[in-house]
């Protein structure tokens, strides 16, 4: 599984889902244009993730800004 890494842009976070690391990150401001376009990618991966999950993972968040539509 290959792991994924969105660089930030003024209106999307940055995503780092490192499997091999354990570790997953949603760091910065999040209010993207179309928040299904956006995440459906995102939640894709999670499920697949999801079927053969790690024993310990470390899921960091840093929003400092989201929408809430």
């Amino acid at each position: 599984m290959e792991s994924i890494h969105i660089k930030a842009t003024e209106d999307t976070p940055e995503i780092q889902f490192m499997k091999e690391e354990k570790q997953f990150l949603i760091s910065g401001r999040s209010l993207p244009e179309d928040v299904v376009a956006f995440y459906k990618p995102l939640f894709a991966w999670l499920n697949d993730y999801e079927k053969q999950p790690l024993e310990e993972l470390t899921f960091i968040f840093k929003l400092y800004y989201f929408n809430t539509a």
